[in-house]
This record gives structure tokens, sequence and C-alpha cells, in this order.
């Protein structure tokens, strides 16, 4: 069965993403990578999640806990991701509503060869990750999703059932 050129426009806008992310990490930007790694994280979680898990931070935090590993298998801490995308998007910082009322740590991006940043926050407060470990990571759960649904038949109808709503592309009949 052939596609459809909608079909094609909204996976190449998916590929679209995913190559931004990897062009601004490779120009050495420092927050435009953050911004499309959530943003990455949050389009995967829209299109692949069960129908049970609604909302966005439910999403996320299931994308996440589903998906995103270091190369140990270890999860990746979904709440705090979450708290920094909100910290990101809504305030352009690194804190947000849940860190301040200390429902989780802030994330202090590690970056370049001078050792971590740091935060004003208490340490103990204070949850240090890796940028590159992390856009790594990130790029391997997004492969392994899309590899997930090569096998999951309910997944792969979820993800092109949304694509549109998502992307919203459209074709134009004459």
């Amino acid at each position: 069965m052939a596609q459809s050129t909608s079909d094609v426009l909204l996976k190449d806008h998916y590929i679209e993403l995913m190559w931004a992310e990897f062009t601004a990490i490779r120009q050495q930007h420092h927050i435009a990578p953050l911004i499309l790694a959530f943003s990455i994280i949050e389009a995967s979680a829209k299109l692949s999640a069960p129908e049970e898990i609604v909302g966005s931070k439910k999403r996320f935090i299931w994308w996440v806990n589903e998906f995103l590993k270091n190369k140990d298998g270890t999860l990746y801490p979904a709440l705090e991701l979450y708290s920094a995308r909100c910290g990101l998007f809504h305030e352009y910082g690194a804190e947000s509503d849940l860190s301040r009322r200390d429902e989780c740590k802030v994330i202090a991006w590690a970056h370049g060869q001078n050792g971590p940043a740091h935060h004003n926050k208490t340490k103990d407060r204070v949850l240090m990750l890796s940028r590159k470990q992390f856009f790594d990571d990130l790029y391997d759960g997004a492969m392994e999703m899309l590899k997930r649904m090569v096998t999951d038949r309910e997944m792969a109808e979820r993800f092109a059932a949304r694509l549109p709503e998502l992307f919203g592309v459209f074709e134009m009949n004459p």
C-alpha cells in the first residue's frame, strides 16, 4: 500500500525535529538542544502513549520511564526531567513550580571539558546530568520507540493516527 503525501510529510516533520536537535548540538548551542530534546520527548509521548495515559505530564513521565535509559539501563529521573522542561518552556530557567515546592530536584546540565555547572540551590536539591549523555540516550530512546512500533501494532496505529493531530499537515485537493 502506497503512503499518502500527508503520511510522508508527517514522518518528515518528526525526522526534521530530530535533525534540528542534532544540528543544534553540533553547533554547540546550549539552550536550543534542551528545548528541542524536551519537544522530542513531548512529541514522542503524545504519539506513542497508550490511550489510558492522559495529559502531557503523565505522557511525558510514561515515555521517559519507558524509553529513556542510560547505557547501563538506569532510568532517567522522569519527574526531574519534566520539571526541567517546565522551567525551560514556561520560565526560561532551571526551576519550575515542582522544584520550588521541593517535589523534585533541579537539574544542572554539565557540559564542556571543565566539569559540571553549578546552581545556587543546596547540593542535595540539585541533580547533575551530562548534556551529551542525555542527548545520546534520547536518540537511543527515540530509536527504541520506532523499533518497537515494528512489532507493537497498537503503538504503530496510535502513532499513525496521532501524527496529523500533532503536526497539523493536511493534503490540499484542488
